[in-house]
């Protein structure tokens, strides 16, 4: 499978992600931010920023994620923050782009 690419994200923002736990369990993110690329040398770096309810707050680790335009993606996940409505997610890309 192709990994996403920026613009993939940068045209989904402000739409939901299923975060897929269990058969029966499953919570949605809203991907609320996406940082502009940077480049540096051969690497490409970009940031998404996911908000999701109070409760269940996601450990750090990768989860399966179902969205329906990009299809079925594993990101790695770490809370970043949290207010009285909602936990923040982030995710880091650091990618070698194809030469």
């Amino acid at each position: 499978m192709e990994k996403p690419q920026y613009s993939e994200f940068a045209e989904n923002i402000h739409t939901k992600f299923r975060v897929v736990r269990d058969v029966e369990e499953s919570l949605e993110l809203e991907l609320v931010g996406v940082t502009d690329p940077t480049r540096k040398g051969p690497y490409e770096h970009f940031a998404l920023e996911f908000r999701g309810p109070k409760q269940p707050i996601l450990a750090q680790q990768t989860y399966a994620l179902e969205h329906d335009r990009m299809g079925d993606i594993s990101i790695f996940l770490v809370p970043i923050r949290g207010d009285e409505n909602a936990v923040y997610y982030e995710a880091i890309f650091n990618r070698l782009l194809k030469t």
